[in-house]
């Protein structure tokens, strides 16, 4: 039986607070019913031990905090779906907005969905034409891809939007094709404009169309991209449909997402952007690679610090966001094998904030996050995104298990990196300033009570640094042997380059180690695990590897290093009771459930628990493509971003017939694309499409600024047998004459056209023609890719036969027009 609660302690805007609740779940579906009767209805947004925060679908007003009646329905939001819904028109919650009856579900399927796991992603490979030679010759769509336009207001997104619904299609063989079209925040002559359009033109038939008005609950303005996304899913990967997602205004949905957080009292983030996308703790340490090929395992904070040294940090206008690019740097991230990789890493972002963190502890690895941040789970067989405070005890947390081979760099040698393992298990190092000489002393002490032990450690120090140390019982009752070795060079040798630390709680294993031929590694392993290891147990044939050590840098170390050593080996952790110090082992197999796939595990979560954060700010790596990096403690596989969640439900399965490809438009304001959500959306999908108010002031439609447009996947979807075979060259040509068209033009306006010599003058005409020729179409105008290519090569033909580098000669020969054949006009100032 559901209970009812009349403990509604808080309501403001979309939030609701209700006390004393129990059993609660994250996402689960909300009843409100009103002292009138009316019904409401609601979704829970966060739990907090027995409080639960509740978002509002219907808006909050005639909801009286003592008398209204809440019941949480123990289910999240479902949609029903059908083919049925192909023609049809919905509100942005499912609900039908076109006059017609509620959809018969075949299946009622959750809202929430999930991203395509990396897993079992397939790489877009197959071209969409949208009738659009801006995007079809210039900035290819590829079937599964994410490709956003980037637009202002008053330019005419909404008629884009409108053409590529009605002419997108998959060429070649007869498939099924669909639109699932998203409109969110949108006025009432625009919606009208859409359902007009699409149902005048026949479109209407393959398409559904989810629209949230402006003036509608801005809750349902947060589904709406889920909803689409949920019906996309259905038509593609149960229909085996290639289905278009066009979503619009991608902006709209983010300031609801902003009107929320405000509501709920979070720290505001970038422009008062929620912070979801700066969201680990700046204690977890990383695993990074830098530009020359050094890797590190290093503090998030501390990384922040290394590279401001170096490189600008920008801040935001409003002081609340730091971001550093890192060009040439990499991050240990999983591809969409699962396989582990390097991944390039475009940034590191730092974000204020005060909130709580939730720290998540598995046999294999811990890390702490922010609650809306993305960690990946293991389920069925399957590796899957999930919001941290979505996770409970028992589920299965993804962690990397494998640092994939580096070539080797480090000149480090067999040899030191064995005295290296002695030092960094029992040794130390001191510095002290000798008064009475005025000189400063420098020694490093390594003790044991193995003689054997000890006496391999003499012959290390005499190897590399060719001198025996002194050696004398340091402590008679328990029979420690010291080996002593005075000098800077030493000293120098294994605090300075080498990075060990001096003492217990300093201890680090060398960062170069992670670039040195596994010989090398596996000496200061074996050394190391002498040193501090555990005696071998007789009931088990396979070396154990036991090991303790109370530096929390070093428990990351080796458990990222043994990754590299023992690829079939797990390594686990525990912190010792009774001492303040972690126990570092390997395993063959988890206690519990665990499962593999690839390269990474998943193991069992043990505890989830509200921590402090260690400094007022959070962090976050931005990895092209993988959109994923590890904490290297046991290496917990990290995801992020509200935005993500969404983009990143687009694309092909392995084994599913069908696909999502998305267009998202969003609407920059002021232009300004680094602005949050353009800068954002720019780092999650494959590429962007830009509109130019200078264009669109001369009449010129569709007014793609063509120039920094790009499409990441273009490669992937053109040429022989998908497009032309002249394709890759035509395109490259344009933009090079183009660009240098645009110079020119800029110096004519400079110099004056009297300045320009002949070849100038004949670019510039190119670039006036291209722009009246290539860009501009109709509206209702539908070009085949043939038609682009033909437009793209009689362009071309008022280039000087020289000029045409970029193309082969038998595409020349085959597609060039003969000079009688174009009426070209004379160039501009002749």
């Amino acid at each position: 039986m559901q209970k009812e609660y009349l403990t509604i302690a808080e309501v403001a805007g979309p939030i609701m607070v209700v006390e004393a609740v129990r059993d609660v779940a994250y996402a689960e579906l909300v009843e409100i019913e009103l002292p009138n009767g009316e019904l409401r209805r609601g979704q829970v947004l966060e739990v907090d031990r027995d409080k639960a925060i509740v978002q509002l679908f219907e808006g909050a007003s005639g909801l009286n905090l003592y008398k209204s009646r809440v019941r949480f329905l123990g289910r999240v939001m479902e949609l029903g779906v059908s083919l049925d819904m192909l023609g049809r028109v919905f509100s942005g919650a499912g609900r039908p907005r076109d006059g017609g009856p509620e959809i018969i579900p075949e299946k009622r399927v959750s809202v929430l969905g999930e991203p395509i796991n990396p897993y079992s992603r397939d790489y877009p490979s197959e071209f969409i034409q949208t009738g659009i030679s801006a995007i079809d010759g210039l900035n290819t769509l590829v079937r599964g891809q994410k490709l956003p336009i980037f637009s202002g207001a008053g330019l005419p997104h909404h008629r884009i939007a409108a053409q590529i619904a009605r002419q997108a299609k998959v060429l070649g063989k007869e498939e099924q094709f669909a639109i699932v079209f998203g409109a969110m925040g949108i006025t009432f002559e625009e919606a009208d404009f859409f359902q007009t359009d699409l149902r005048n033109t026949g479109a209407l038939e393959r398409a559904v169309l989810f629209i949230n008005l402006a003036d509608e609950p801005v809750v349902e303005r947060i589904l709406t991209p889920r909803v689409v996304l949920t019906t996309a899913e259905f038509l593609a990967f149960e229909k085996g449909m290639h289905v278009l997602v066009i979503l619009i205004d991608m902006t709209n949905y983010a300031e609801a997402l902003r009107e929320v957080s405000a509501a709920r009292k979070e720290v505001p983030g970038r422009r008062g952007y929620p912070g979801y996308m700066y969201s680990v703790d700046g204690s977890r340490r990383v695993v990074v690679k830098d530009p020359i090929g050094n890797v590190y395992i290093i503090r998030l904070a501390d990384l922040f610090r290394k590279l401001s040294a170096s490189s600008e940090v920008q801040t935001s206008a409003d002081g609340l966001i730091e971001r550093i690019p890192t060009p040439g740097w990499q991050a240990l991230s999983v591809d969409g094998q699962g396989r582990s990789q390097w991944g390039p890493l475009k940034q590191i972002l730092r974000h204020r904030y005060n909130g709580k963190l939730i720290k998540i502890t598995s046999q294999a690895g811990e890390t702490i996050v922010t609650p809306n941040h993305s960690v990946f789970t293991v389920v069925d067989d399957m590796i899957v995104p999930a919001s941290a405070q979505e996770l409970k005890v028992g589920d299965l947390l993804a962690h990397v298990n494998r640092i994939p081979p580096n070539t080797p760099t480090s000149t480090i040698t067999p040899s030191l990196a064995a005295l290296a393992g002695y030092y960094v298990s029992e040794g130390h190092a001191l510095r002290y300033l000798n008064e009475e000489k005025g000189v400063w002393c420098h020694y490093v002490r390594i003790d044991n009570n193995n003689t054997a032990l000890i006496e391999d450690i003499r012959e290390k120090f005499k190897e590399v640094f060719h001198k025996y140390p002194s050696t004398f019982t340091s402590d008679k009752r328990s029979g420690t042997i010291r080996s002593s070795l005075g000098g800077k060079a030493c000293y120098d040798m294994l605090v300075n380059i080498l990075g060990c630390g001096t003492n217990s709680r300093t201890k680090r294993v060398p960062s170069q180690l992670f670039t040195a031929p596994l010989e090398v590694q596996e000496a200061f392993w074996e050394a190391y695990y002498k040193g501090d290891g555990k005696a071998q147990d007789p009931r088990y044939v396979i070396r154990q590897y036991d090991m303790v050590t109370i530096s929390d840098g070093l428990r990351d170390d080796l458990m990222m290093l043994s990754k590299a050593i023992f690829p079939d080996r797990i390594p686990t952790f525990y912190k010792w009771r009774g001492r303040n110090a972690w126990k570092v082992y390997l395993s063959t197999h988890l206690k519990g459930r665990f499962k593999q796939i690839a390269d990474v595990i998943g193991a069992e979560i043990k505890s989830i628990e509200w921590v402090e954060p260690t400094e007022p700010y959070v962090y976050d790596l931005s990895v092209e493509g993988a959109q994923n990096f590890v904490d290297a403690c046991g290496g917990v596989l990290l995801h992020n971003t509200d935005l993500a969640t969404i983009y990143e439900r687009a694309g092909r399965i392995k084994g599913k017939k069908g696909s999502i490809t998305q267009f998202p438009i969003l609407t920059m304001p002021q232009d300004d694309k680094t602005h949050p959500i353009p800068d954002l959306t720019g780092y999650i999908t494959e590429g962007q499409l830009f509109l130019s108010r200078e264009l669109h002031r001369k009449g010129i439609y569709p007014p793609f600024d063509v120039l920094p447009c790009l499409s990441r996947l273009k490669d992937k979807g053109i040429g022989e047998g998908k497009t032309r075979e002249d394709h890759a060259g035509v395109l490259n040509q344009l933009y090079s004459a183009y660009a240098r068209g645009l110079d020119v033009r800029e110096m004519a306006e400079i110099l004056g056209e009297a300045a320009l010599s002949k070849l100038d003058k004949i670019y510039l005409n190119f670039a006036e023609e291209f722009e009246k020729r290539f860009i501009q179409q109709g509206e209702y105008e539908d070009r085949p890719i043939e038609q682009t290519l033909d437009i793209g090569w009689e362009l071309l033909a008022l280039l000087p036969r020289a000029e045409l580098k970029r193309v082969k000669e038998e595409h020349i020969a085959k597609y060039l027009p003969k000079e009688k054949e174009v009426a070209a006009p004379a160039p501009v100032g002749s």
